[in-house]
């Protein structure tokens, strides 16, 4: 009786984590270049992990978006202003509180 071997799936995997969600992105993908291969096939994995990486991103993008969109929806009225988020990511405004002289704070 002949032995069959399954040939492993390859896949680009990211994971997201947040306090309130989990998510796994997979992107399957053609085994990658092995040792001795040419320079062709190199450039070809290259090229395919290249737009794999691509196209996960655009995943999470839209998670993001889709996330921030309800976020807002949610919080509309409520909200923290600009000013305040500003804050909370270090941003702050420094120097113009309108007497005319820039001053680090």
């Amino acid at each position: 009786m002949a032995r069959t071997t399954k040939t492993p799936e390859y896949a680009l995997t990211a994971q997201y984590q947040s306090p309130t969600m989990e998510r796994t992105f997979t992107h399957p993908m053609k085994s990658p270049a092995r040792a001795g291969s040419s320079t062709s096939e190199k450039m070809a994995h290259l090229a395919e992990l290249r737009a794999s990486v691509t196209h996960l991103q655009d995943q999470v993008n839209t998670l993001l978006t889709q996330r921030m969109d309800e976020e807002k929806r949610a919080g509309q009225g409520g909200g923290a202003s600009k000013g305040d988020q500003q804050k909370a990511a270090g941003n702050e405004d420094i120097g113009d509180d309108g007497d005319g002289e820039d001053e680090l704070q």
